[in-house]
């Protein structure tokens, strides 16, 4: 259309008349009309740019058509791009979730690995983490969520450091205070030969080995 309409202007500054005029005989419908108004306009237009004309008009009818036929099928085209649209964020949003759960079991498989520790707490839900983890889009995080989970994981490796040297004194611990159980002077003046902790085999935990030191003491 932008070249056709370039086209007439050309034509029209030749013979000096208005462009917009030239185009609205162009845009005409009735084809005895137009000869009429063209031949008021550029009376004095050659043969070949009569055909060039000509040429215009045939070229610009079936633009014009599609043109509108497009106004008329916008609406239905504009319902057909969001449906597109919302599509295709669904199949994004499904792709995003599916990832996310693979990571997330990945990462929750790890941690156990190397902290085997966590099965034995008490009211720890590893599943229930591991679920609700993946269902969190990190692409509609709260800023203050998106905060408190950033400084959460510089905070916990120090603190499964430190829980896990105490862990190791108290295991220490323990193992002085069977250590003096054992060593303590009997009636007889003699020491007590080394023997099992009343109730405790030695396979027992480290939460029985603990009680079991304690109570003895």
């Amino acid at each position: 259309m932008e070249a056709l309409v370039e086209q007439a202007d050309q034509i029209a500054d030749k013979y000096e008349v208005d462009s917009d005029a030239l185009i609205d005989v162009l845009s005409l419908d009735d084809p005895q009309e137009q000869e009429e108004q063209l031949s008021e306009l550029l009376p004095n237009a050659s043969d070949r740019d009569k055909a060039k004309i000509y040429r215009i008009m045939e070229d610009i009818d079936p633009i014009l058509q599609r043109r509108e036929k497009l106004y008329e099928n916008a609406d239905a085209a504009l319902q057909e791009a969001r449906y597109l649209e919302e599509q295709q964020q669904a199949a994004s949003a499904a792709e995003n979730a599916q990832l996310r759960q693979n990571i997330t079991r990945n990462v929750v498989e790890r941690v156990q690995e190397k902290l085997p520790f966590l099965k034995g707490i008490e009211g720890l839900d590893m599943s229930a983490i591991q679920q609700k983890a993946s269902e969190t889009d990190p692409t509609v995080l709260h800023p203050v969520d998106h905060a408190y989970n950033a400084v959460s994981a510089q905070v916990f490796p120090t603190v499964v450091r430190q829980y896990l040297e105490m862990r190791k004194e108290v295991e220490s611990l323990t193992d002085r205070l069977a250590e003096y159980e054992d060593a303590e002077p009997a009636m007889s003046g003699q020491t007590k030969a080394p023997s099992a902790r009343a109730g405790v085999s030695d396979n027992a935990s480290f939460e029985e080995r603990v009680n079991a030191a304690l109570g003895a003491v």
